[in-house]
């Protein structure tokens, strides 16, 4: 119930960008925003182990995973066993469980910065089409990467 709640509030705070699509964003804002996204960042979740580990246990080469996500990408129709059903299913949902993971410890820095996760996300998508302060959270980053 707790993963579904965190998942809402995500939907919930992308719904409300719209609403915020013409707030001013302020010099502190970004930087709090550059301080969460490099702590976000810096807390390692080794996303191939935890997917490598799995096809081992599914008994599916990486190869064969490969195939598999390939036809899947691609929309071709691609004839697949029980055994790799149930194993995909399994790196499904283990990649659903990282993504929780990785929305709880932004959620959290968001808490502990004072900052909310509506402005969070609003400057994450408006930093996809305004390079202006995409070059200033880029310059931000390299600071902070150059004072450590």
């Amino acid at each position: 119930m707790k993963y579904y709640f965190i998942m809402l509030i995500f939907c919930f705070s992308s719904c409300l960008l719209a609403q915020e699509s013409n707030q001013k964003i302020e010099d502190i804002d970004i930087e709090k925003f550059v301080t969460i996204l490099i702590e976000s960042k810096s807390t390692k979740i080794n996303y191939d182990s935890i997917i490598i580990r799995t096809l081992f246990e599914t008994g599916i080469s990486q190869e064969r995973y490969g195939q598999i996500l390939r036809s899947s990408l691609e929309g071709k129709k691609l004839s697949i066993t029980k055994m790799e059903q149930d194993g995909m299913a399994k790196i499904n949902k283990k990649d659903n469980s990282i993504k929780i993971v990785k929305n709880q410890i932004l959620l959290t820095l968001c808490e502990e910065k004072s900052f909310s996760i509506i402005k969070y996300n609003y400057i994450m998508e408006k930093m996809k089409s305004d390079v202006f302060l995409r070059d200033s959270i880029i310059s931000l980053i390299s600071k902070y990467k150059d004072n450590k």
